[in-house]
């Protein structure tokens, strides 16, 4: 028999594990999972929020830790570089990373205004964040600031990295940025008018 490992979802009725070669439940609880979404770290550790401010590790075993979220929780985290740590913004716009071993949270930078949705990390361990102001930064996990981009609305989707290291975000005004590796050397925009997808680009 082959062990093809575990589906995790996350819903309204809240996180859920599923073994998918016997499709048998391995995890439920419906007060974890119910706000964002979950992230796995290279351990097949699940992180998830909880409906009670409070980040999640678990696995197929049961919960392993349970943190709080200063000021509360947001909507979104990643995992850090090498899966030594989890990263959220909370709900006042601060950036913190959790310790994967015991939940411990430490603060990164405060970017003084919200992040609805927009953070990513690459392979170096840099961060990128995208604020409701329009502003998309990157960062290191000790908080140091590399650079910023004013894309002058707000960032309201997951930025993406292509193997080349471009970034791609994407604000409210439907402009979507591409930036290069060295992004004040390589920057366009697009305008965009279907707000869901992008038909015909060429590179």
């Amino acid at each position: 028999d082959y062990n093809l490992g575990n589906l995790w979802h996350t819903s309204t009725s809240g996180l859920r594990g599923v073994e998918i070669g016997t499709n048998t439940i391995v995890f439920q609880d419906a007060n974890i999972g119910t706000k964002g979404r979950a992230v796995v770290d290279a351990n097949n550790i699940v992180y998830a929020f909880g409906s009670d401010d409070q980040i999640y590790a678990v696995t197929a075993a049961g919960i392993l830790w349970n943190t709080t979220v200063t000021d509360g929780s947001g909507s979104t985290m990643v995992v850090g570089k090498d899966s030594e740590y989890i990263l959220s913004i909370n709900s006042e716009g601060v950036l913190y990373k959790y310790d994967v071993t015991n939940g411990k949270e430490t603060k990164v930078y405060d970017f003084e205004t919200t992040v609805s949705n927009a953070l990513m990390t690459d392979a170096n361990g840099v961060i990128y964040v995208g604020d409701d102001d329009g502003t998309f930064w990157a960062l290191n996990d000790d908080g140091t600031v590399l650079w910023t981009f004013d894309a002058g609305s707000a960032i309201t989707a997951r930025p993406v990295m292509d193997k080349n290291g471009v970034i791609y975000i994407y604000t409210a005004d439907n402009v979507l940025y591409a930036l290069g590796f060295n992004k004040e050397n390589s920057t366009i925009s697009l305008e965009v008018n279907d707000t869901t997808t992008v038909e015909g680009l060429k590179s």
